[in-house]
C-alpha cells in the first residue's frame, strides 16, 4: 500500500516520505537530518527505506538538511537540470550523487515524475509519483498559480499535497515589507488559501480522495483558516467531508499523520 508522510510543511522547512512498507523516497530535505531521520524510525521507518531524494528547488527551506542527509544515507539527489546546477554551489559533500531529471525514472517501486511549478528560484518542481498497482500521489508546493500542467499532473491523483500559503488579508494587513507582498502573491509566489480552494473540487472530480493542505505561512495564515477556505469551496461544490474526500492540514514543524492509500 502506498504511504504518505509530511515530516514538516512551511517556510520554516519541508520534507516529505513517499513510499511503501519496505522503502520510499523523501522529497525535500529542508530540516536537520537528525529531524527527518528520528521522525522517520517514529513510524517505523529505517534510513534504509530511503532510496533517493527528489529536491523541489534549492531554497533553504527545501535544502538546509540535505548536506548531512547525503552523508548519512549515501543515496542519490534529484532534480530538475536547473535545481541541480544551483545544488552545485552549495555545500555538499563531493560523494554526492547529484541526477538531473530528463523524463520519468524508477525508484524501487516507484515512478516519479516531474513538472515545473511557476516560483522564483531556478527550476521549481512538483511530483507525481505511481506506486504499484497504479496509485499515484501528486505534490505540488511553492507556486504563484496552479499552470495547465500543473492541473494536468494532479488530477487523477489519489492524495494531492498541495500548497495553502497564505490568507490574502492576513498578507495585506501584516508586517511583510510591500516588496516581499509583492513576491509573496504575485505569479511566481506562493498559492493563496482562496486560489488553492478554487481548484479543489477539480481535484475531487478527478478521483481524488485525500488532500494535504501544505507550506502554510507562519505569519500570514493559520491552519483553520486555511481548512475552512478550503472546506467553504468544497461544500459549495457539493461535496462533504469524510463522504468525498478526507482533508489535512500539513503541520509547520512537527510529523503530520501518516496517509496510508
Amino acid at each position: 500500500m502506498a504511504r504518505f508522510l509530511t515530516l514538516a510543511s512551511g517556510s520554516s522547512g519541508n520534507c516529505a516520505f513517499l513510499g511503501t512498507a519496505r522503502r520510499g523516497i523523501l522529497i525535500d530535505a529542508g530540516i536537520s537530518a537528525t529531524a527527518i531521520l528520528r521522525s522517520l524510525q517514529e513510524q517505523q521507518i529505517p534510513p534504509e527505506a530511503v532510496q533517493a531524494i527528489f529536491i523541489t528547488h534549492e531554497h533553504s527551506d527545501h535544502i538546509k538538511g540535505l548536506n548531512v542527509l547525503v552523508k548519512r544515507l549515501n543515496v542519490p539527489v534529484l532534480g530538475t537540470p536547473g535545481t541541480i546546477r544551483a545544488l552545485c554551489s552549495q555545500p555538499l559533500p563531493a560523494s554526492a550523487r547529484l541526477t538531473e531529471l530528463r523524463g520519468p525514472v524508477e525508484v524501487g517501486e516507484l515512478e516519479v515524475e516531474s513538472f515545473r511549478l511557476p516560483h522564483d528560484s531556478a527550476e521549481c518542481c512538483g511530483y507525481r509519483v505511481t506506486f504499484p498497482g497504479g496509485t499515484r500521489i501528486g505534490m505540488a508546493t511553492d507556486m504563484g498559480y496552479i499552470s495547465p500542467e500543473t492541473a494536468r499532473m494532479l488530477r487523477g491523483c489519489e492524495l494531492v499535497c498541495i500548497e495553502s500559503n497564505y490568507d490574502l488579508r492576513m498578507l495585506e494587513m501584516g508586517s511583510y515589507p510591500y516588496s516581499l507582498k509583492l513576491r509573496v502573491k504575485g505569479p511566481n509566489g506562493h498559492l493563496s488559501n482562496s486560489d488553492c480552494a478554487s481548484f479543489l473540487p477539480e481535484l475531487i472530480r478527478s478521483g481524488t480522495t485525500r488532500l494535504v493542505l501544505g507550506h502554510l505561512s507562519k505569519n500570514n495564515n493559520h491552519p483553520q483558516l486555511a481548512r475552512d477556505t478550503a472546506l467553504r469551496s468544497l461544500s459549495s461544490a457539493g461535496m462533504t467531508v469524510g463522504v468525498d474526500y478526507i482533508l489535512e492540514v500539513a503541520p509547520r514543524d512537527i510529523p503530520g499523520r501518516m496517509m496510508i492509500l
